[in-house]
């Protein structure tokens, strides 16, 4: 018969797990000294700063006066601004939510057709029907077009019974009637129309210039 005698655990780590264990207790203590002295450092700071402004040494600055704002401010000087239909520049959108929707230009969609056509067929936007690009005298580029408004994103619209009987359901939960593609261009209900533009383009004047 062989017997097989196990051999107790060691109750004490070998160099190298020693040493490791002792670097990483370094390391975490080194990472909190940094955090210790950087809170203290801002503490002493405030501290300071409460000092001279209740001395009157320095004045508080409204916090949206203390904002960096990242593109100029917009005026609506209107003089030598023009914008106008583009159909050799249009701007580049690698998906539907590739850029983010500046604004919001709320108009009837019958005046947008009356004034600028029908428009072109959206290739960038698979929730519009429309597409309309427009540049102005900067050489700045904007996209116009409708969000999920027609029955062409939402499907055809169910039996009138269905939006009727509706009294227990929430409001913001309700099935809505959406209009076909047709009734929607033909509508003199003001809409919100999405707005895609290029960075520092002066989104003020283009709304202007065409209301």
């Amino acid at each position: 018969f062989f017997l097989m005698i196990r051999r107790p655990p060691r109750s004490t780590q070998s160099r190298s797990s020693a040493a490791s264990d002792v670097y990483k207790r370094q390391e975490q203590h080194k990472t909190f000294t940094q955090k210790l002295q950087t809170a203290q450092q801002k503490r002493v700071e405030r501290e300071q700063f409460n000092i001279k402004l209740e001395s009157g040494e320095i004045k508080q600055i409204p916090r949206r006066k203390r904002r960096i704002y990242d593109r100029p401010k917009h005026d609506t000087d209107l003089t030598n601004y023009e914008a106008w239909i583009s159909f050799d520049r249009k701007i580049v959108k690698l998906s539907d939510h590739g850029m983010p929707v500046a604004a919001k230009l709320i108009v009837p969609p019958r005046l947008v057709r009356h004034v600028f056509g029908d428009g072109a067929n959206p290739s960038r936007n698979k929730q519009a029907t429309r597409e309309y690009d427009f540049e102005d005298s900067n050489l700045n580029l904007f996209l116009v077009y409708d969000y999920k408004a027609t029955t062409n994103w939402w499907g055809d619209n169910k039996d009138d019974i269905t939006y009727e009987s509706q009294d227990e359901v929430e409001p913001r939960k309700r099935i809505q009637k959406h209009p076909t593609v047709e009734e929607f261009w033909e509508s003199d209900e003001p809409y919100q129309f999405r707005i895609n533009c290029e960075d520092y383009s002066e989104l003020q004047k283009l709304s202007l210039i065409h209301i």
